[in-house]
């Protein structure tokens, strides 16, 4: 089992919610918006950024001695690599079918500029050759 798998049942055994109002749960993350132009206001990237801002804030720091982290700093690290990683996630299915849809689009012109250079070549052929092909295709349907 993956780390992302790991993390995600241990947040649904302790039953964790995300966004600034504490009211979604995991499965509602893989629902939100990336983030960037859209009107949602929750979206993954501001819960992201919001959860590695706590981590900043309560990151505990000693030169001296041994620091232990908090109950509370240790849950908002499992929140934000649980996002952090569904955003991975997301972001690679996203570019995966970018590359589809730019290879489908290629596909097609490509099968478009077959066609029309099968087309030049059958207006290349002499009334003979036309009249024999349609002879042959007739003979074979037959």
């Amino acid at each position: 089992m993956s780390d992302l798998s790991q993390q995600i049942l241990l947040a649904t055994r302790k039953k964790l919610r995300f966004g600034p109002t504490n009211s979604l749960s995991v499965e509602d993350l893989w629902d939100i918006s990336l983030g960037g132009t859209g009107t949602q206001k929750i979206t993954l990237d501001a819960i992201a950024i919001d959860l590695h801002s706590q981590l900043e804030q309560g990151k505990p720091v000693s030169f001296v001695s041994a620091t232990t982290r908090s109950k509370q700093f240790t849950e908002t690290q499992l929140k934000f690599d649980i996002v952090k990683g569904i955003i991975d996630i997301r972001v690679a299915e996203h570019t995966a079918a970018q590359n589809r849809l730019v290879k489908q689009q290629e596909r097609e012109r490509l099968t478009a500029l077959l066609d029309e250079k099968n087309n030049e070549k059958m207006r290349a052929m002499t009334a003979e050759e036309i009249a024999a092909k349609l002879a042959a295709l007739d003979a074979e349907t037959l």
